[in-house]
């Protein structure tokens, strides 16, 4: 009788343990990019604010690189109508906000030596809801 016990308050333990890990895996999280173009032509430097977006959301699909991309290269054919002769590209999106504004910040630094104009541009990441 009190092995049956024991086995019981064991089999309850590791299925609350279980359902505890499956819950936290889930759980919504929000990640951080930005865009930036640059062409060596015009020594402009294109660069966006820090977006953000969501993974495992119950509401919206998880925020992408290719969404991400397809965003940036709209945004920066609003801004400059010679946006195909830029080098585009994208941070991908990451959990970590302060490693993602560290990267911006040296990208800018290292283009300002190079005596790049910098165009600060504000942009917004659509999060993609779920049918």
């Amino acid at each position: 009788m009190k092995t049956t016990k024991n086995i019981w308050k064991l089999t309850a333990v590791i299925l609350f343990t279980v359902l505890g890990f499956v819950n936290a895996q889930a759980q919504e999280k929000t990640v951080y990019g930005y865009g930036f173009a640059y062409s060596y032509d015009t020594k402009v430097l294109y660069i966006s604010n820090i977006v953000s977006g969501v993974k495992n959301s119950e509401t919206y699909h998880d925020a992408s690189d290719a969404a991400l991309n397809a965003q940036w290269l709209a945004k920066m054919k609003t801004e400059d109508s010679k946006y195909f002769n830029y080098k585009m590209d994208k941070v991908g999106f990451m959990e970590d906000k302060g490693k993602v504004d560290e990267d911006r910040t040296a990208w800018i630094g290292k283009f300002k030596q190079q005596g790049f104009t910098i165009q600060y541009l504000t942009f917004s990441f659509k999060k993609d809801k779920k049918d």
